[in-house]
């Protein structure tokens, strides 16, 4: 069969992946997720192409097999040979794995007489995870046009055959078939090397089952100074059948598909969290998630933590427990949603029950208590970490340090316990992401500034990382211990510095002392209330800030102390008494809480 070719350009997918095969021995590591674009021969004349001559043309390898409900295909590519004159021989075995219901796919490369070792990647539920021999396995989204259906199908990569003969009927891996032969000419290579081939096209179907090919050829077809014979057998096997693929053990979590407030912006998503902003205040965020939670078909694991502040909502859906966190302060909300490993950690509500009076313990300024050592699961905090809050697979807290210092601190801090550190993209001024590997468990680090401060959000990224909070060996520790003379006072006494005054009448408490937020009722008017606490901050220095002008009904001052705002929402009750919330944004610079007296 003969062609002219007028177009002047003859693609020949194959010969450019033998070349790169041959010349670089095999795919190397780094590039296991990218097939090389097809050459394009360009002449400026018409030419000649003698192909086969038999009636059997397979332009398409990998077509039908959008239409298999499963299947397993497997490509081995083998070499022997010379390269420069010195002996040459590997093989490589590609293994794919299709499901369609859920859609996902899975792929592996192993080599012999390389370095490389295996290299495995799946795609499942809109996540990219990889793993190459020895070190842990990373999630990322999948990208469009780069996925495993567009760039690794094994079919894929075999060369078209034009004019095959035909050589019968018979069953392949348990296939009804119709059997092909051919030789170099229906690869269009008849004078540039040898080469013999067999395929097989399934009765039911016309997909390709099985591919093999031989060609032997000098420095005209493989490159200069490649001497040797290229084997390839691609075939497939366990068509329909139920394939199971099972992810390796420290893979993340999928990406977290679950729906976003309209006006998201600056989205951010990993394996396992999504993260963005929105102007959507709070009240209309966690009514937004409580809504969608009962659409899908979720439940809630508690009753939501909402403060002026933030909302903390745990929820489980579809056998995930995610927890949703959104903050707030003067330029919006900034929403984080975590897949966790179980539900446990969801139930986050902490109240502190009405003991006509009775005050808290002082509680210290961080959770940070062990030694960070190398081969455990300790992640370090900054030395003036403050409003720690310690999850299990999550640890947040708030730095007066920069992100810039932040991400410089734990790339040495981490390095110097055996974790490898990578940046997830650029950092930026308004936020950086680091992926950490720590004693074969993945988490993420996510670093932002709120309120003046620097909030820290560390992430487990497996599901089976129990953090503990560390104090980097050298460094002052983060967890101070209270003073005698600033212990919380009694009712009947002036509240010292270092405790944050409550009403002398104040009950039904809520603290949350990791969160700075506490939350209490008063007999008291509003009023009365705003003027407690501007008496109360101004001998603390603070500056004050009416955000709204103040009623019988509502106020809402607040306070700045030392670029720490504090805010005060106030408002009058049905039954007479009135509601008091304060939230104190970033670093919460108060040991406790506690009634105090000389109220108006």
């Amino acid at each position: 069969m003969t062609y002219r070719v007028t177009s002047g350009r003859i693609v020949i997918a194959m010969v450019c992946g033998l070349l790169l095969l041959l010349t670089a021995n095999g795919l190397a590591a780094q590039e296991a997720t990218e097939v090389p674009a097809a050459p394009v021969i360009v002449t400026s004349e018409p030419f000649e192409v003698t192909f086969g001559a038999g009636p059997f043309d397979l332009l398409q390898p990998a077509e039908g097999l959008a239409d298999l409900s499963s299947y397993r295909a497997t490509l081995t590519v083998s070499f022997e040979g010379t390269n420069a004159g010195a002996a040459q021989a590997w093989a490589r075995t590609y293994t794919l794995t299709v499901t369609g219901d859920p859609p996902a796919r899975q792929l592996t490369i192993e080599g012999a007489g390389d370095e490389a070792g295996q290299i495995y990647m799946a795609e499942i539920s809109g996540t990219h995870y990889e793993q190459q021999e020895g070190e842990s396995c990373f999630g990322s989204p999948t990208q469009a046009g780069n996925t495993l259906a567009e760039t690794w199908e094994l079919a894929a990569l075999l060369d078209s055959v034009i004019g095959a003969d035909e050589a019968g009927s018979e069953a392949v891996n348990g296939i009804p078939s119709s059997h092909y032969t051919f030789n170099q000419s229906a690869l269009g290579l008849s004078d540039r090397v040898e080469a013999s081939g067999e395929l097989w096209i399934a009765s039911d179907g016309g997909y390709l089952v099985r591919y093999t090919l031989t060609t032997t050829g000098g420095a005209a077809y493989f490159g200069e100074g490649i001497d040797g014979t290229l084997t390839w057998d691609y075939q497939i096997n366990d068509v329909g059948s139920p394939l199971v693929i099972e992810l390796p053990a420290d893979c993340p979590p999928a990406m977290l598909d679950f729906p976003m407030l309209p006006d998201a912006a600056d989205v951010i998503q990993s394996p396992g969290v999504t993260s963005y902003n929105t102007l959507t205040n709070l009240d209309d965020t966690l009514a937004f998630y409580q809504e969608q939670v009962s659409a899908l078909g979720g439940q809630p694991v508690d009753a939501p933590l909402f403060t002026h502040s933030a909302v903390f909502f745990g929820f489980t859906l579809d056998n995930q427990s995610i927890l949703m966190v959104a903050k707030s302060d003067l330029a919006g909300t900034m929403i984080d949603l975590y897949q966790l490993s179980d539900s446990a950690p969801l139930a986050i509500l902490a109240e502190v029950p009405d003991e006509g009076g009775s005050q808290p313990e002082p509680t210290a300024a961080s959770s940070a208590i062990a030694a960070c050592e190398p081969g455990t699961s300790s992640v370090p905090v900054t030395a003036d970490a403050t409003s720690i809050q310690d999850m299990g697979v999550a640890i947040s807290y708030m730095t007066s340090m920069n992100i810039t210092d932040i991400t410089t601190f734990y790339e040495e801090q981490l390095t110097a316990i055996g974790a490898q550190v990578s940046p997830q993209g650029a950092a930026s001024e308004f936020m950086a992401m680091l992926n950490v590997t720590q004693n074969n468990q993945s988490y993420m680090i996510m670093i932002s500034p709120m309120g003046g401060t620097t909030n820290v959000a560390i992430t487990s990224l497996t599901g089976q990382m129990t953090f503990t909070a560390c104090t980097p060996e050298g460094a002052a520790s983060a967890a101070t211990e209270v003073p005698p003379d600033t212990a919380p006072a009694t009712a009947d006494e002036g509240c010292p510095r270092g405790v944050l005054p409550l009403m002398p009448d104040a009950t039904d408490i809520q603290e949350v002392a990791a969160l700075g937020a506490i939350n209490y009722t008063t007999a008291a008017s509003v009023p009365e209330v705003a003027t407690f606490y501007k008496e109360k901050f101004a001998e603390l220095d603070a500056q004050v800030f009416d955000q709204m002008p103040a009623t019988d009904s509502m106020a809402s001052p607040m306070f700045m102390i030392e670029n720490q705002p504090i805010v005060v929402a106030i408002t009058a009750s049905g039954d007479g008494s009135t509601s008091v919330s304060i939230s104190v944004m970033g670093g919460n610079p108060f040991r406790g809480a506690a009634p105090c007296a000389n109220a108006p």
